[in-house]
């Protein structure tokens, strides 16, 4: 069977996160534990602004994923606007999830610029398009992104795409859900 896709898109702030975690803990409540993966978490600083990023696993672990570039910050050659990137340090806390391929759902969250700056983590989601092993993947992808493997994810065959907005977010849960239930059930 071929890999199959569910795939989150929107404003940043719309709830795709928010969508992810909580999919992941109602199929957890209902004793599907056969999931692995990750999602992203903004930090905010006392005034709320935003200073960053952090990957948390399924399984409890947590890294920084990005941060803003200060003097005193840990340095990066890679960036995104005024954040740097910490690609080994991605790599490190996430390639394990998806380079075994074990029959688990497999949360992505996020397919982006900062993820894509990790050429291990591309390869492996360019190989998710060319390889039929029955892999099902819930995902987040930018809504506007000029990024070639984005848009293929978008159009690929077995992608069902589901536009998260502020105003939607609670009323396309259910159907998301049930989605996603009969793509882990075929």
């Amino acid at each position: 069977m071929p890999n199959s896709f569910i795939l989150l898109t929107g404003m940043p702030g719309c709830g795709k996160t928010t969508i992810i975690k909580r999919i992941v803990d109602e199929l957890k409540k209902n004793g599907n534990n056969n999931i692995k993966g990750f999602y992203t978490r903004e930090c905010r600083n006392s005034s709320g602004e935003r200073t960053g990023f952090d990957i948390f696993t399924l399984d409890g672990s947590s890294t920084a994923l990005a941060r803003i570039s200060s003097p005193t910050s840990k340095s990066s050659s890679y960036k995104v606007g005024k954040y740097n990137v910490y690609v080994s340090d991605f790599e490190g806390m996430c390639m394990k999830y998806l380079e075994s391929h074990d029959g688990s759902l497999l949360v992505i969250d996020e397919i982006g610029k900062m993820e894509l700056f990790s050429k291990k983590f591309e390869t492996a989601v360019k190989n998710f398009l060319k390889i039929d092993n029955n892999l099902k993947i819930l995902a987040t992808v930018p809504l506007k992104a000029n990024i070639n493997l984005i848009d293929q994810l978008k159009n690929h065959k077995n992608a069902r795409l589901y536009h998260i907005t502020k105003s939607n977010r609670d009323e396309i849960y259910a159907e998301i859900y049930e989605a996603l239930q009969k793509m882990i059930s075929s």
